[in-house]
Formats: structure tokens, sequence, C-alpha cells
């Protein structure tokens, strides 16, 4: 069974990630297509994707809710065409990275991906959480440079915290909800036959007095 995969937005970089094999079940739903991909490419927007319900085994999300005015009506979107036990592969900038700040204090917003929205990892965390995923792992990626590795190693647990992006892989789950019936519903306590003998017999006291 070949997995089908739904990227969501394109980036450019497919082409060097993904085998021939993968490329045959591999499709990105972008809103602008505007030069050929190594594979294949639908217009359509991300709030409302051209994809049917529960059709797809892997979607990967990266760095799309950044620049998404509805993030999470593109979320819920995801969500709805994953089938059940599928997998959701989410790529954030941190909005609280050290590079992030260093840029943003000599730069600004201009430019992307500077002008994104980022979106905190807490925050992605409590958004799927409300919509029943369940998480496989979390990671973390400083820039490839020497000083920033020199850092991680410096400040050890509190890295995740300053890194300049972060991974979430999570999971569908599909919960079936089973009515149970109170103790109490089935307790002589609330039977209705006691009560009604009881008001029997005093309807009778009341008759013969």
């Amino acid at each position: 069974h070949a997995w089908k995969i739904l990227q969501m937005g394109r980036i450019g970089w497919e082409e060097t990630l993904l085998t021939e094999e993968q490329k045959k079940h591999y499709v990105i739903i972008d809103r602008n297509v505007q030069s050929k991909a190594p594979v294949a490419v639908i217009q359509g927007a991300l709030d409302a994707l051209p994809v049917a319900t529960k059709s797809m085994d892997v979607v990967i999300m990266p760095h799309t809710l950044e620049f998404e005015s509805n993030p999470q009506q593109v979320l819920r979107e995801a969500k709805r065409v994953l089938r059940p036990e599928g997998k959701l592969l989410f790529l954030g900038f941190n909005p609280r990275g050290l590079y992030r700040l260093f840029h943003y204090r000599l730069c600004g917003r201009k430019g992307i991906p500077w002008c994104g929205h980022f979106i905190s990892q807490h925050r992605m965390h409590d958004w799927l959480s409300l919509l029943n995923f369940e998480f496989e792992s979390d990671s973390y990626s400083f820039l490839p440079s020497r000083k920033f590795r020199q850092i991680e190693t410096v400040v050890g647990k509190y890295a995740p915290s300053l890194t300049i992006g972060y991974a979430i892989i999570a999971i569908k789950r599909t919960y079936t909800m089973t009515p149970i019936t109170p103790a109490w519903a089935s307790s002589r306590l609330f039977s209705p036959d006691p009560v009604t003998d009881s008001v029997s017999r005093y309807s009778n006291d009341q008759d013969k007095s």
C-alpha cells in the first residue's frame, strides 16, 4: 500500500526529498501554480481543499499556517482529508526564537518569512488537541551554524524555546462515544414503584378518614 501524501502549500524543495516512487503518490495544493513541479500541483484554497474527505494517509504543512488569515480553518481542513489514524506533519517557526528576535531587531518584519504570523508550539498543541490529534513526536531546529549549535549546547533544556523552528508529528484519532448509564438510574431509590405504592396508601388513608 503506497501512502497518499498531501502537502498544503508549495515551498520549492520537494524534489530534493522525494524518491521517484513517492512522487507518484504526492500532491501539492497551493493558491498559485506558477511553475512546473516534480509532483502534481493543484490550485486551490487551503481553507477549502479540493480533496475528498478521509482520502489521505499523510498531510504535510510546511510553515503553512503562518501566512493564512484563518489558520484554524486550514487545520480543520487538514483533519477532514486525513483518514483515521493518518499522520499530520507540521513545520512551524518559533515566534520567540533567538534568530527571529535578532532579525526583527535589525530588519523588522519585512520579507518572507519574517512577515508571517508565527504560531508557538504550545498553541499548536492546544489546537491539535481540540481536534483529537495525538502527538507522536516533537523536534526542534537551530540554524546550521556552529555558533547556534554552541548556544544549543550551553542552554541545554531551554533550547526548545530558543530554536528557529519546530516540527510536530500528530496522529488523527477517532473516538466513539459510548453512553454510560449512571449507577443511580438502576437504583431502587429512584424506582417509580415505591412512590406509586406510597401515593396509593396515602389516598386510601384519606378516604377512610
